[in-house]
């Protein structure tokens, strides 16, 4: 506030000065121009204006894009039991961090118990069934017993086997030794859900006693140091984007940037809805503070090359018209800046590329801090 009220008052004066001093002369004897805006040094020195020539830098166009933060595939799970049945035990809570193969809750129920002992059902009968068909095609062979006993023991011999194999799977996805339950004949009333992945969990919401279905989701488990940028970039500027150009991450308003990385996909599709194309871009570096899910905003870095610029704070954009303040001469005590229009490309570095630079002479001058509140 302290720094608006003297730009204010600034301006009123510029007004003032401007009417007056059409006729003024600067050091050299020539007028200002009509219309020129005039500051004194008094003034530009109290405001801490300053001026800045055309500077020739390498620099890139920036394109700013919003998006969000995503996980590789592979390192983000879903855990929903593949058996219905109440929870025993929890062992996580959300937020803790799980090594692969840890468990995250006991599940029991009958439908367990159920499996178990049908598998040990088909594990006794399977072996009688085989010995009855090996027997049967003997004695078809031997043109003893008839083809039709034959083709029934077959078929009952080879249904058993199709239950116990897939019995047998089953046990093996739950996490139960089928070879060990066979041997021992014990069955466990009780199965640990383990986490596929290690990871935080994102997602928690099993509770001591509840009931789940099969293929329930229930709990998130994510690696947070495997995310990438799913970045959204209108149509309209996709022109000059590859795969490799660098790109400034940040997640707040302010537009800084924590991050970098690199594009490593841009989608072949355009989104009918937004008129935007999917970019994916990865990190260089590990991003604890990103999150999946975590908005973003982010700046991509594309046509580097060599170019006229000015700092970004010396055009001003009016109606989506770029001008500067040239300074058009000066004498003792004050300076005159004419406005120009300038053509521009937005930069890295906090600088502004300017297209049309041979319009200017090269020693040219320019307002850069404080050119806002005289051109508005």
């Amino acid at each position: 506030m302290n720094k608006i009220f003297p730009l204010l008052l600034m301006a009123l004066m510029f007004v003032s000065a401007c009417s007056d001093t059409q006729d003024e002369k600067s050091s050299d004897g020539s007028s200002f121009s009509e219309g020129a805006v005039i500051v004194t040094k008094e003034q530009f020195h109290a405001s801490g204006m300053e001026l800045a020539s055309l500077q020739k830098i390498e620099a890139a166009r920036e394109i700013d894009v919003n998006g969000k933060v995503s996980v590789m595939p592979g390192f983000l799970s879903e855990i929903s039991p593949l058996i219905g049945g109440r929870v025993r035990r929890v062992n996580v809570s959300g937020g803790d961090w799980v090594k692969k193969g840890e468990s995250l809750f006991v599940l029991e129920g009958p439908e367990l118990i159920n499996i178990q002992k049908e598998y040990l059902n088909a594990a006794a009968v399977l072996p009688v069934l085989q010995s009855d068909f090996e027997r049967q095609k003997g004695l078809l062979e031997d043109e003893i017993a008839s083809r039709k006993v034959f083709e029934q023991a077959r078929a009952d011999f080879f249904a058993a086997r199709a239950e116990h194999s897939a019995l047998k799977s089953q046990l093996r996805l739950l996490g139960i030794d089928a070879a060990r339950l066979e041997e021992s004949g014990e069955i466990v009333s009780g199965i640990a859900i383990s986490s596929p992945i290690g990871g935080n969990v994102t997602m928690q919401e099993v509770r001591q006693g509840m009931f789940l279905n099969t293929g329930q989701k229930v709990m998130e488990v994510v690696n947070p140091e495997k995310v990438f940028v799913e970045l959204d970039v209108y149509e309209s500027a996709i022109s000059g984007l590859s795969e490799g150009l660098k790109v400034l991450i940040g997640t707040d308003d302010s537009g800084s940037s924590g991050y970098e990385g690199q594009i490593v996909r841009i989608a072949r599709r355009v989104n009918p809805e937004d008129r935007t194309i999917s970019v994916h871009a990865s990190l260089n570096e590990d991003a604890p503070a990103l999150l999946p899910d975590m908005y973003v905003n982010a700046t991509i870095l594309t046509d580097t090359r060599e170019m006229w610029t000015l700092p970004e704070e010396a055009v001003v954009d009016v109606e989506n018209r770029k001008w500067v303040l040239l300074r058009e001469a000066e004498n003792d005590s004050v300076f005159s800046f004419v406005r120009r229009e300038v053509e521009t490309l937005d930069l890295e570095q906090g600088r502004t590329g300017i297209l049309n630079h041979k319009e200017f002479d090269s020693g040219a001058s320019f307002l850069t801090k404080g050119a806002f509140g005289l051109i508005q």
